[in-house]
């Protein structure tokens, strides 16, 4: 019993550098800037990747639209297709709504 101790507390041990040393990885990776993100996102798209983008859910942002705080024609707008509409948005626009432009 008390050697499985000691292996638990060795790997508990091995785990917490292996962290530590994760932690101090990603500290050193570079994140893009918002105008490199907005530089290679396209004007219009899909909720799901304005999502990813933003950080925002998709439920806020439907929220916005059924609020009123997005208007039909700048931030957002309805595509057409022959078998369904999707609401595509303008990540241009909606960069500047949400920086308080």
């Amino acid at each position: 019993m008390v050697n499985l101790k000691l292996f638990a507390e060795a790997q508990y041990q091995a785990a917490l550098l292996q962290l530590n040393a994760a932690s101090k990885l990603l500290e050193t990776v570079e994140r893009p800037s918002a105008e490199a993100q907005s530089s290679s996102t396209p004007e219009w798209i899909y909720i799901n990747r304005l999502s990813e983008i933003t950080g925002l859910t998709t439920n806020s942002i439907r929220n916005r639209i059924a609020r009123g705080a997005w208007r039909e024609g700048i931030h957002f707008r309805h595509e057409c297709d022959k078998k369904k509409s999707r609401i595509i948005f303008n990540f241009k626009e909606i960069s500047k709504w949400l920086a308080g432009e």
